[in-house]
């Protein structure tokens, strides 16, 4: 509650989104760097691969035969056969000598790095029992989720979806900033106030946006987590299945609010921080059950 206090008196007007020039300098500044250059090369792959799935002309024919494609094919020094008998001596030329067998040097191959656990949930960390932990997957997941649908999803139902994700961001905040770690009290106004604050800020917006139009949302909060958790961070198409006791109608009327109020995410400047948190990224890599994946500082043990 402090936090929206602070947010409330030092909110300034909204901003003019022609200020951002286009989507690559709100992304290379914004508060996930690692994760919205992520962003952007998922558009350049969807591009592509329209591109090679609808482009014209004709395909030529591969050039050579197939006899003359195999007998290039150079099998390499690991997989060179050796012939031996079945004595464990080798004499490809001794017609005596036993029927030779062909074998390969396994030592050889090169090897694979083990692969990390996929999390259960479509967010790392979402359920965590640390209550700073799970704050940080709630709020971190969803700026994530509602960032890629903002850039390469439907527009409108990027903003729809972050009306209904507003009590989660907003409450997500304010558990961070109840339950901070006495070792991260140094970086409490960089992480609250610089870093989580702008996208806090729309989410107070959302919020009174819903109030207005009779909705509460707090009764959207269980959804989106649960909506959140099932489709991870990295679907632009999220669709969310509202309860039965919540008016369609009253919701449609708080986005449209909502929408004339702010522009879209990958249109506001506020969300342009240079706020550092080191000390932050260090214990959410070593403490919480993301390991830094959300804030895109993973480190992967050997």
């Amino acid at each position: 509650m402090q936090h929206r206090d602070r947010i409330n008196r030092q909110r300034p007007g909204t901003p003019n989104p022609t200020s951002v020039s286009s989507l690559t300098g709100f992304l290379v500044g914004s508060l996930f760097g690692p994760m919205v250059m992520v962003m952007m090369m998922m558009v350049a792959g969807l591009a592509l691969a329209s591109c090679s799935s609808g482009g014209g002309g004709e395909i030529s024919e591969p050039s050579g035969t197939v006899d003359s494609i195999t007998d290039s094919v150079d099998p390499g020094p690991d997989f060179v056969p050796t012939e031996t008998d079945s004595a464990g001596g080798s004499d490809a030329t001794n017609p005596d000598v036993g029927a030779p067998t062909t074998e390969f040097d396994l030592d050889a191959q090169p090897s694979v790095p083990p692969i990390d656990p996929i999390p259960e949930t479509g967010v790392p960390g979402i359920d965590s029992s640390d209550a700073f932990c799970r704050a940080w997957s709630e709020f971190a997941g969803s700026f994530q989720a509602l960032g890629l649908t903002s850039a390469v999803g439907d527009a409108a139902n990027a903003v729809r979806l972050e009306v209904i994700a507003a009590s989660s961001v907003t409450s997500a905040v304010e558990t961070m900033e109840a339950n901070l770690p006495a070792e991260l009290e140094s970086e409490r106004s960089a992480l609250i106030d610089d870093f989580a604050g702008p996208f806090f800020a729309r989410a107070v917006v959302a919020e009174a946006a819903l109030v207005g139009a009779g909705v509460d949302p707090d009764l959207l909060r269980d959804t989106w987590i649960a909506t959140l958790t099932e489709a991870g961070v990295d679907d632009p198409m999220i669709e969310v299945q509202l309860a039965a006791d919540i008016d369609g109608a009253a919701l449609d009327a708080a986005v449209v609010s909502f929408a004339d109020a702010q522009p879209p995410i990958v249109e506001d400047p506020t969300l342009i921080t240079d706020a550092s948190i080191p000390e932050t990224e260090t214990y959410l890599a070593d403490v919480c059950p993301d390991g830094g994946i959300l804030s895109g500082n993973d480190v992967t043990g050997s």
